[in-house]
């Protein structure tokens, strides 16, 4: 048995599994009530419903694409490994191609960092943490533990979770890059509108962080302004 192969598929799982519980709502969906401080539904608050859905699609199936392989590649005697290997292989390629590569334990390293660090965003916010902007009823100003650092932990978490995430699923020896999807159509167009969409939601941060602060500054006034000024950065300590 190849153990780099079976390492790779236990990292494998296990950022999924993490992610799957991440991306999964920690409260329900704020009211309408709730939300209208922050007037018009911004592009993430549109897509708050069907963020879970197509994260966990997109974690979930190369993943246990990849899986079978390394499977196939370790009990080539399989009947069933042997067929389903040739199912998800296309245009020639060869399943030997999937190997754990440096690039792929840095990608799984950031994914797990973000992952973990967005489970405490949660924590520590707890019933106020939502996916839409929202001020709950007896919402409070939250600025201890990973709020001390940055203003925008959760933010900064989500960035470390896609980047890691597009590191293991398209770099050398990954599902994606060595089974010859991409030679098709229908993988590359998969494939891009899922970096687009990655691309999309990182980049929609910027405006939603701005949005954040000036409601928060319009709700607590004073204490506010000192947690901004204690805590100068929305993203990045000293950078952002």
């Amino acid at each position: 048995m190849d153990s780099a192969l079976l390492t790779k598929a236990v990292l494998l799982l296990s950022a999924s599994a993490l992610t799957h519980y991440m991306l999964s709502p920690p409260t329900p969906a704020a009211k309408q009530g709730s939300r209208s401080r922050f007037g018009q539904v911004d592009t993430i608050g549109t897509l708050v419903k069907w963020i879970p859905i197509v994260g966990k699609v997109a974690v979930w199936t190369p993943t246990l694409c990849e899986m079978v392989v390394i499977f196939a590649i370790t009990q080539p005697s399989t009947l069933a490994a042997q067929t389903a290997s040739e199912r998800l292989t296309f245009g020639g390629a060869t399943p030997r191609g999937l190997r754990l590569t440096p690039a792929f334990l840095v990608g799984w390293a950031i994914t797990v960092t973000g992952t973990i660090l967005r489970l405490i965003c949660y924590q520590q916010l707890g019933r106020q943490f939502t996916y839409n902007l929202s001020l709950i009823d007896e919402h409070q100003l939250i600025t201890h533990g990973l709020y001390s650092i940055v203003r925008h932990p959760s933010y900064t978490a989500w960035i470390l979770y896609s980047t890691g995430l597009i590191f293991m699923q398209t770099s050398p020896g990954s599902w994606i890059v060595e089974s010859g999807v991409l030679r098709t159509n229908a993988g590359l167009i998969i494939t891009g509108c899922w970096l687009f969409y990655s691309l999309h939601i990182i980049v929609m941060l910027f405006p939603r962080m701005r949005s954040e602060d000036e409601v928060l500054r319009k709700q607590f006034g004073d204490q506010w302004r000192n947690w901004a000024k204690s805590t100068p950065y929305r993203l990045v300590p000293g950078v952002y």
